[in-house]
Formats: structure tokens, sequence, C-alpha cells
């Protein structure tokens, strides 16, 4: 008669299992951009997401996503008031994706930072007109951005943007599809 190996072979067997099946990688942080062509690619791809979600702050133009947006607050649709939302903080998540690796180049890390607090009030922005829907309240958006701080980290993205320490013989470079060189 044959005998089982028990709960000791099986347990055995399963260590054993487990040492020969592939490596599992560890999850690893995008790279971080290394030079100012690589910080310039990534911050321009951030404020294409800032564009394409709230508009130009600058101007005070809003997108065609933050229009809609509006107009969903603005009539009391607070389901396509929610997904329009929904839709704008995806894009100004995105956006802080590439302004993570913009910041890895050391002399843009501040304005990348200052950036990234930008977009944290674009998101309070866009949550207050979501929360504005239910009342047809078009300032609510807003207010909760000033009240988050928004206009102060807007000032200090702009000035830690002025103060990047380009390299020598470098030249600011002009972000494809917003007005901004960096």
């Amino acid at each position: 008669m044959r005998r089982s190996p028990g709960i000791a072979g099986a347990i055995v067997t399963v260590i054993l299992a487990a040492g020969c099946g592939p490596a599992v990688p560890a999850a690893t942080a995008p790279l971080g951009a290394t030079s100012h062509e690589e910080f310039v690619t990534a911050a321009c791809l951030a404020f294409d997401e800032l564009d394409a979600a709230i508009g130009n702050p600058d101007t005070g133009t809003g997108s065609k996503l933050s229009d809609a947006l509006d107009a969903a607050v603005e009539s009391g649709d607070v389901a396509r008031a929610s997904q329009l939302a929904d839709e704008s903080i995806a894009r100004l998540e995105e956006g802080r994706r590439q302004l993570a690796i913009a910041g890895g180049w050391e002399p843009g890390r501040e304005m990348a930072t200052a950036a990234d607090t930008f977009f944290l009030a674009s998101e309070v922005l866009v949550n207050g007109k979501r929360a504005g829907a239910a009342t047809r309240d078009l300032q609510a958006g807003q207010t909760a951005f000033e009240k988050a701080g928004g206009l102060a980290a807007w000032q200090g993205m702009i000035e830690a943007a002025g103060s990047i320490e380009l390299p020598a013989g470098s030249a600011p470079i002009r972000c494809p599809n917003v007005a901004i060189q960096l």
C-alpha cells in the first residue's frame, strides 16, 4: 500500500513549485525626465491635458469638455455633469502623471511640483462643478477652486516656470499645442 504524502508533503510541493515559476518583477514608477528636452515633452503633454480638461486659465477660455460640463451644471443634469467631471479628472490625472515624469529633471522639479498643485486645485474646481449641478450653481466650482488655493497655485506655477535654469547653450522650447515655452 502506498502512503499519501500528507500535509507536509503538499507544503513542500507547493514551495518547490513556487520556486520554479517565473519571478514577478516589482512594480516600478515611470522613469523621470533626465534632460531639458524630456522635461519639456512631459510638461507639454501635461499642459495638453489641462487644456483639454479645463481650457486655458490665462485667457479664461474653457475647453469643449469644460464648456459641456458648464452646460450640464446650468441645466441641472447631474448624471451628465458627473460623467463629464469624471472625464475631466481623468485628463487632469494623466497630466499629473506627466508632471511626475517632468519632475525627474532637477531644474524643472519646482515647476512640476507647483503645476501638480494647480492640477489638484483644478480637480477641486471640477468636483465643485459636479456638486453644483444639483442646484444649478455655476459658481460652486470657482468657489471651491479658490478655497483650495487654486489662484495661488497658478501664480506659484508661473513663477517656478520663470525660474527654471536652462543648461548652457539651451533655449526655451515651445510646447507644440499650448502657448507655453519652457
